[in-house]
C-alpha cells in the first residue's frame, strides 16, 4: 500500500465511543477502536475508503426463492442422513464400544443438526443484507469441516483398526474404506457446500467492496456522463440483433432486486403511484462506426431496472457490466424551427432525477417492439407526441447522434437531435404540465449556438447528466470537436471518457 493510503487512517480516538467498523479484510481481525495505521494481526494498511465501502456492501444472501431450496434440499439431506445413521446403527455391526462407529455416529449428527440450523435460518426472513451472516458463513464452515474430519477419521479408523489386529475383526478392503470414507465424510461435505450456497465469503466481499470504490474513484471528478458510440446515423444505418438469453443474475443480486423492488412498491402503494413492471429492451452490445450502428438486444424490464442501474448500479457491476438490467433509453434534444433547443424540468412525480433540467425521453417499451425488433426513432417520437403533444409530421428531422452512459445510472441511451416545424412560442402554447402522465413541469430553452451552451448550462442547474450529454454531442456535431472539447474542459476539466464494461 502507498503512503497516501496509510494517511487515510483514522486519528487517534478522543475518548469517545469508537464506531464499529468492519473487521481487517486480510485477517479477520477486528478493528474498531484501533488508533495506529495498520492492522496488528497481519500488517495490512488500513484503507478508511475500503472500510466504508465495505461498511456499506454488507455480506449479501441469496435470494429469497434460492432461500427456500436451500432450506428444502437441507431438511430433505438431514432426513436422509439420519435415515442412513439409523440404518447404519440397527444393521450393521455397530458398536457404542467402538470409537470409529462413534466418531461415525457422531459425525453424521452433526453434520444432520447444522442442516437443520442452515434449514431454519434459511427460512427466517432476514434481510439479504444482514450484518451477521459473514460471521454465520464462517461457523458453518467450521461446523462442516469438523463434520467432514470426523468422518474421514471414523472411516480411516474403520480400515486400519483390522488391518493392525487381523483378530479382531474382518479385515476391510481398500475399495470398501474407500466407500465408506465417501458415506461418512458425505455429511461434513454436504452441510459444507450448502453454507458456502447460502452465504457470500469475505474475500467476495472485500472484491465486491473493492470495484465499488474503483467506480466510486472514477466518479469523484469530471464529466458526468461516459460516451459509449458518436456519429450521425439515420434510421436505416442502425441495425441489430435479438438474443433470447437473460440477463445474468447471482443469488445476490437477485436478492438485491426483489428487496428493492418491494420496498419501491410499498413506496409507490402508500403514496398512491402507480408503478408496474413493463417490458423493456436490453442493450447487450453496440458496435458503433462514423456510417453505422448496430446493436445486440434481449429481454429486460422495469423491475431489473429500479433494482439494478437505478437503485444499485456501482455494487450490482461489481459483478460484472451483464448483471445490469441495461435498459435502453431514447432522449431528444429539440430544436425548434426558430432556432432554440429545448429540454424539459422534470416534475416530482418521476421515478429519477426530480427537478432536472432532462431531454424528452423514455425507454425501449412493449409498444416499439415488432417481430423482435424495437424501433429506436418509434420511440423517441412516441416520447416526443407524448410529451410535447406533437403530431409526428411536426417533426421534421430526427437523427440519433449518439450512445452515451450516466455515469451513476450506467443504463445507456440513445440521444437524438429533433427538428420541429414548430417554433418555440408554438411548442409553449401546447405544452401541459398538469397533463395526467406529463413528466415535466416546465420548458426551457437557449438559443442554438456555440456561446450559449456553457451559460445555459450554468443557470439551469441541476441538470441530469443525459442533458449534458445531449447538449454537449449536439454541439460537438454542430460546432466541431475543438468546440466540444474546449467546452468539456472548461466545465468538467476532462474530455468524458469512452464507456468500457465494468467502469
Amino acid at each position: 500500500m502507498t503512503d497516501a493510503a496509510e494517511s487515510q487512517a483514522p486519528p487517534a480516538g478522543t475518548g469517545a465511543a469508537a464506531p464499529a467498523r468492519p473487521p481487517c479484510p486480510e485477517c479477520g481481525y477486528d478493528l474498531t477502536g484501533l488508533t495506529s495505521s495498520r492492522c496488528p494481526e497481519c500488517g495490512w494498511v488500513i484503507d478508511a475508503r475500503l472500510l466504508e465501502v465495505l461498511a456499506r456492501a454488507r455480506p449479501l444472501a441469496a435470494g429469497t426463492r434460492f432461500r427456500a431450496i436451500v432450506a428444502f434440499a437441507s431438511l430433505v439431506l438431514t432426513v436422509l442422513i439420519l435415515l442412513v445413521t439409523r440404518r447404519m446403527i440397527m444393521v450393521t455391526r455397530f458398536s457404542w464400544n467402538s470409537l470409529f462407529d462413534v466418531m461415525a455416529f457422531a459425525a453424521a449428527v452433526s453434520a444432520a443438526l447444522g442442516l437443520t440450523v442452515l434449514a431454519l435460518l434459511a427460512l427466517r426472513a432476514h434481510r439479504a443484507q444482514d450484518s451477521d451472516r459473514a460471521g454465520a458463513r464462517t461457523r458453518f464452515q467450521a461446523w462442516a469441516t469438523a463434520s467432514l474430519l470426523m468422518g474421514i477419521a471414523a472411516a480411516g479408523g474403520a480400515w486400519a483398526l483390522p488391518q493392525a489386529f487381523p483378530t479382531a475383526t474382518s479385515q476391510t478392503s481398500l475399495l470398501e474404506f474407500g466407500l465408506r470414507a465417501a458415506l461418512f465424510a458425505l455429511p461434513g461435505l454436504t452441510l459444507l457446500a450448502m453454507a458456502s450456497l447460502l452465504f457470500e465469503s469475505r474475500r467476495g466481499r472485500v472484491q465486491r467492496a473493492e470495484a465499488l470504490l474503483a467506480v466510486e474513484n472514477e466518479r469523484e471528478a469530471g464529466a458526468p456522463f461516459v460516451v459509449q458510440a458518436f456519429g450521425r446515423y439515420a434510421a436505416s444505418q442502425v441495425t441489430q440483433a435479438w438474443h433470447d438469453a437473460p440477463r445474468r443474475s447471482p443469488p445476490q443480486v437477485e436478492a438485491l432486486i426483489a428487496q428493492t423492488w418491494e420496498r419501491k412498491c410499498a413506496e409507490a402503494m402508500e403514496k398512491g403511484v402507480l408503478l408496474y413492471n413493463g417490458e423493456l429492451a436490453r442493450l447487450l452490445r453496440c458496435q458503433a462506426s462514423p456510417t453505422s450502428l448496430h446493436l445486440d438486444l434481449g429481454p429486460g424490464c422495469y423491475r431489473d431496472f429500479v433494482g439494478t442501474n437505478l437503485h444499485h448500479a456501482a455494487e450490482v457491476a461489481s459483478y460484472g457490466d451483464d448483471c445490469l438490467g441495461n435498459p435502453c433509453g431514447v432522449s431528444s434534444n429539440v430544436i425548434t424551427a426558430d432556432g432554440f433547443l429545448l429540454l424539459g424540468r422534470r416534475n416530482d412525480r418521476v421515478a429519477y432525477h426530480p427537478g432536472c433540467l432532462h431531454p424528452f425521453g423514455g425507454a425501449l417499451e412493449a409498444d416499439d417492439r415488432a417481430a423482435q425488433r424495437f424501433d429506436l426513432f418509434s420511440a423517441a417520437r412516441r416520447e416526443l407526441c407524448e410529451e410535447l403533444r406533437l403530431t409526428p409530421d411536426e417533426i421534421r428531422g430526427l437523427t440519433c447522434i449518439g450512445l452515451v452512459r450516466d455515469r451513476e445510472m450506467l443504463q445507456p441511451e440513445f440521444l437524438f437531435d429533433a427538428v420541429l416545424t414548430l417554433s418555440l412560442s408554438d411548442v409553449l402554447a401546447r405544452f401541459d404540465p398538469l397533463a395526467q402522465h406529463q413528466e415535466h413541469a416546465r420548458l426551457e430553452s437557449c438559443f442554438d449556438l456555440p456561446e450559449e451552451v456553457i451559460p445555459f448550462l450554468s443557470r439551469s442547474q441541476p441538470i441530469a447528466p443525459i442533458g449534458e450529454g445531449g447538449l454537449l454531442l449536439h454541439g460537438r456535431h454542430e460546432w466541431g470537436m475543438d468546440w466540444y472539447e474546449t467546452t468539456c474542459l472548461v466545465l468538467y476539466g476532462e474530455i468524458p471518457p469512452e464507456y468500457r464494461s465494468g467502469t
